[in-house]
């Protein structure tokens, strides 16, 4: 018989049967009795590591411990597979169209001016159409800021690219050539945003590294900047500080040649400082900050890929401090940030984790777990393969708390996000 319950089983009936008590179970299996209770009741799904350990004690097969559970997770496999591959894809098509775009772009030698006054007839790129793609490119960054998944953007983005690639072998003006070069590298940069959320990272830095060489190409000096302060993410996500710093040296050094009234060379220094932060060198992450604190002075409204602000600040520094393990520095202006932030952002949920793990960096687990809780609900709600991977760091830094009761409880919940 399977009980009833969210997720219904048959480890109650199986223990009845066979004479095994809860307690007997976990001296045997060392899975704790109350995680035992939690799913004889059928309220939280049986790891599929655990049914084959309770099946062995059992003396039964783990599909007849649990057999409803083999529907849901062929589903799961079979939408996660065709996800995969989907996402294979348009990661094929991506760096195909990088590569013929780029190809496009090594004939910055040529002297299109020269060129121009050759032609016997117009180019049908004028004025108009770059006008156009402006547009269009406005609006593609504003989907991505609201877009659930990020991924359900992408499509636009690959086909916009497409279209810029196709453009760059036909212009026939300098000056038309540096905007839609400038297009090009905002595209392929929120190309790069979009895989980086998905946690591939390869196909971010590709998308980065080709909107550096398109915005050189335009001489747009901001767009270069942003191009190389997103290309040192992945060094920073991956913990290889040192890798990061030249390249937001430089992208500091080329901010101040672009416009003074964007922000460019302040995100820079802000990334800076988790640079600083990652190698434990407090002084100079504060030394960035004061930097980049100069961001407050702006009143122009910026272009939508820069995508920074005065009220980014808090949340980032509060980040640093807890890289630093700082917790007495980072909780009050992490505090500061999350009244600050949208109650259903990325920022928000990122601002909650690092809330939970500060809480723990002072031994308190019960506050960690609340915070924790909070960025469970937000990620679930969210295809982002950025925020699942902020709760596994959370889930790894709760082991050795493993036997309170709280973490008990948010072990399970973070099972259903399979991290």
């Amino acid at each position: 018989m399977v009980q009833k319950g969210q997720y219904p089983n048959r480890l109650r009936t199986f223990l009845r049967e066979t004479g095994l008590t809860i307690q007997e179970v976990h001296r045997e299996t060392e899975i704790p009795e109350s995680t035992l209770y939690y799913w004889a009741a059928g309220k939280g799904v049986i790891p599929k590591e655990d049914r084959i350990v309770l099946a062995r004690l059992i003396g039964c097969f783990p599909h007849d411990l649990a057999p409803a559970y083999d529907m849901l997770e062929s589903r799961y496999e079979n939408i996660s597979s065709e996800l995969e591959g989907e996402m294979l894809i348009k990661r094929r098509e991506l760096l195909q169209l990088l590569s013929i775009a780029g190809s496009a772009l090594l004939t910055s030698d040529i002297d299109w001016d020269r060129i121009e006054t050759s032609m016997n007839r117009s180019s049908h790129i004028d004025d108009a159409l770059i006008g156009d793609l402006e547009m269009i490119d406005h609006h593609c960054w504003g989907l991505f800021m609201v877009a659930s998944p990020k991924s359900s953007i992408l499509d636009g983005v690959l086909g916009q690219l497409k279209m810029h690639s196709r453009f760059l072998k036909e212009v026939r003006t300098a000056r038309m050539r540096q905007r839609l070069c400038a297009l090009t590298s905002s595209m392929s940069q929120l190309a790069g945003e979009i895989f980086f959320d998905l946690h591939d990272y390869n196909a971010a830095q590709s998308c980065y590294m080709f909107a550096v060489s398109a915005a050189k190409e335009a001489r747009a000096f901001d767009l270069w900047a942003s191009a190389l302060v997103r290309y040192s993410y992945p060094s920073i996500f991956e913990e290889r500080y040192e890798d990061a710093m030249p390249l937001l040296e430089q992208a500091e050094a080329l901010a101040r040649r672009g416009d003074p009234t964007f922000p460019t060379r302040y995100w820079a220094a802000a990334t800076y400082a988790e640079t600083g932060a990652g190698i434990g060198n407090l002084e100079a992450c504060k030394r960035a900050f004061e930097r980049a604190s100069g961001v407050t002075t702006l009143t122009v409204t910026c272009p939508a890929w820069v995508r920074f602000d005065e009220s980014r600040i808090p949340a980032l520094q509060g980040a640093c401090y807890v890289r630093l393990k700082r917790p007495d520095l980072a909780e009050p202006i992490l505090q500061q940030a999350l009244l600050r932030s949208a109650r259903t952002s990325r920022r928000h949920t990122m601002i909650l984790s690092d809330l939970a793990i500060s809480a723990l960096q002072q031994a308190d687990v019960e506050k960690a777990c609340v915070y924790a809780e909070k960025a469970i609900i937000l990620t679930t709600q969210s295809a982002s393969g950025f925020l699942r991977n902020s709760m596994s760091k959370i889930r790894q830094q709760l082991t050795p708390f493993a036997s309170v009761e709280a973490v008990k409880g948010l072990e399970q919940r973070m099972s259903m996000l399979n991290i």
